[in-house]
């Protein structure tokens, strides 16, 4: 399993793209091991089998948000390593706030645009609702699966008017981009 993680990291890396850490689906670095040490120890694992990444995103749960030891934890690694810390816009999520105090830098999720297999028309709409957040926070990070049909809606609509005036950027600038 890691051969393969570090290998597709690698060819989208390769291939010009930023890849980020994902915290697993069931939140098994943030939930199964909370103390520092441990926590500390999978993120040494994950960083060494995605060498590139940008940063760490917290899965679509928000694992991450909902364990104050976890969230501790990960945050103090990467004020070491200099990684962002990704999180969901959920509730009343307090990673950007804790990141800032560590000086990590740190991105909301606005939407994740395939999470439950939705069709195009759906996805176009999502990308135009990330633009009036862009406008109003300076950016909107939206997150997708590299499947075909994602892929095509989101070409689809960067080819449409409504996309005329923004610019894709890799999640690194957004974080920049974004107002605190």
């Amino acid at each position: 399993y890691s051969a393969l993680v570090a290998r597709a990291a690698a060819e989208y890396y390769n291939a010009g793209f930023e890849v980020l850490i994902q915290n697993p689906p069931r939140g098994e670095l943030l939930i199964d091991e909370p103390d520092d040490l441990a926590v500390a120890a999978r993120l040494d694992r994950f960083i060494a089998n995605v060498p590139k990444a940008v940063g760490f995103v917290d899965n679509a749960k928000g694992s991450l948000q909902k364990t104050r030891a976890a969230q501790t934890a990960v945050l103090d690694k990467f004020s070491e390593t200099g990684h962002a810390v990704l999180s969901y816009k959920r509730g009343l999520d307090s990673t950007p706030r804790e990141a800032a105090k560590r000086k990590v830098p740190s991105g909301t999720v606005f939407r994740i645009l395939d999470g439950n297999g939705e069709k195009p028309a759906t996805i176009e709409r999502y990308l135009s609702r990330a633009v009036l957040e862009a406008n109003q926070e300076g950016s909107a990070i939206v997150m997708g699966t590299a499947t075909k049909e994602t892929l095509k809606a989101v070409q689809d609509w960067l080819n449409g008017a409504q996309a005329a005036n923004i610019t894709v950027a890799p999640v690194s600038a957004a974080i920049r981009a974004q107002r605190r």
